[in-house]
């Protein structure tokens, strides 16, 4: 079984910080008061009471008698955060409400709010925490910050903006198993910069032959009407400016797609194009949250760099992750159903489908996304006919070397 996912207190508490952090400066708070706020968060489980040497000794004499503990500087945070932490730990006595010490709490409500989800394998949202902070007397200015400000024009702007083409995905789709070079060809040829990949697919060293292949018949031809179809896939969900991140995750999307096809087609989960086209669009929500609004994009690539974990950055900033965000355009799309909730339900797995994207992402990356209990994934390669030496199988993509630009 491939290692999960490590999350521990260290884990928590930056999750808190960047959470307190960015709810802090969408209600003003700024200066001294933000790196105060910055340290209790990091600090807020500190057990503050054994900052000093006298009372880590008389604690270890306790447990092992006769054990010295050699004097060293406190691990303790400075004192403005420390009471803080204090006022945090004296809420249940009636003390009146702070604002700072709103902001650790509700961002650790938030926070376990998540681990929870991940731990119980179900899909997260901040569902009634807004409601609850409310009735809970906390400030209402934080309430209300807890509200997304992007909404559904947003989104579909947005999506314009990525620069794939649905259309194409859903008429190749459309075909049906049984089409010929002939119906493939000529989708094709209706696109130049797909005509141009299937050319540069049928000339490249994984398929090339001793003569050039110069139009897109021969090219399909050569390549094979499965594979022809594959390259059509890829290039109408590719990102219209496809470089540094967004081709990063497009290669991903590409590996992801021929995971799926592979090995939920041996266990009969789908048909071979649309296990295909899920691996493809399985993270089409993440290349639409990089085209929204430039601030939006910067909070995110902050709440990250602080140690937020990515589905909770883009929960925080617009209300749902990036597979909730995906199966939204996806239905806007008029995408086949099993793939609207597969995307859906990729990182909370509840049918097989969604299991495969979920292994798959144990597969390709090593480091999967979130909170993974190893139970999570058991069931999920179980709901797919797989086991866990299917997580050692994800080879690179041929696919990918044959589309390099």
């Amino acid at each position: 079984m491939a290692t999960a996912a490590v999350w521990g207190v260290e884990e928590h508490a930056r999750a808190v910080r960047s959470v307190a952090l960015e709810l802090a400066r969408r209600v003003g708070i700024a200066g001294d008061s933000l790196q105060v706020l910055e340290e209790a968060a990091s600090h807020h489980h500190h057990p503050l009471d054994l900052g000093t040497g006298d009372a880590l000794a008389r604690l270890a004499s306790e447990v092992v008698p006769g054990l010295a503990v050699l004097p060293g500087p406190a691990a303790r945070p400075a004192a403005p955060a420390a009471d803080l932490i204090h006022t945090l730990r004296k809420r249940s006595t009636g003390v009146h409400h702070d604002l700072l010490a709103d902001l650790v709490e509700l961002a650790d409500l938030v926070v376990e709010h998540y681990e929870y989800c991940g731990l119980v394998n179900q899909p997260f949202d901040l569902g009634g925490i807004p409601l609850l902070a409310a009735s809970a007397g906390f400030d209402p200015s934080l309430v209300e910050a807890l509200e997304p400000s992007t909404g559904v024009l947003e989104f579909r702007h947005a999506a314009r903006l990525v620069g794939v083409r649905p259309r194409l995905a859903l008429r190749i789709l459309s075909l049906g198993e049984d089409a010929g070079a002939r119906e493939v060809s000529l989708i094709g040829e209706e696109d130049p910069i797909v005509a141009a990949h299937l050319i540069r697919a049928a000339n490249s060293a994984l398929y090339g032959t001793r003569f050039e292949v110069t139009n897109v018949p021969h090219a399909v031809n050569h390549l094979g009407v499965p594979v022809a179809r594959q390259v059509i896939l890829a290039v109408a969900m590719r990102p219209a400016s496809a470089s540094g991140r967004l081709l990063q995750e497009w290669r991903h999307a590409v590996t992801a797609a021929e995971f799926a096809r592979t090995f939920g087609l041996h266990a009969g989960l789908a048909s071979s194009e649309e296990l295909f086209l899920a691996g493809l669009v399985h993270d089409i929500g993440r290349l639409v949250l990089y085209h929204l609004s430039a601030p939006l994009v910067s909070a995110y690539e902050r709440l990250r760099e602080q140690g937020c974990p990515p589905n909770l950055a883009e929960t925080i900033l617009t209300g749902m992750d990036h597979s909730r965000l995906g199966s939204f355009l996806l239905a806007d799309w008029r995408f086949p159903e099993v793939l609207v909730e597969a995307v859906a339900d990729h990182h909370a797995p509840s049918h097989p489908v969604a299991s495969l994207l979920y292994v798959a992402e144990h597969a390709i990356t090593g480091s999967p996304e979130g909170i993974i209990s190893p139970p999570s994934l058991e069931d999920a390669l179980d709901a797919c006919g797989l086991s866990p030496q299917h997580l050692g199988e994800a080879a690179p993509s041929p696919l990918l070397e044959a589309l390099a630009d």
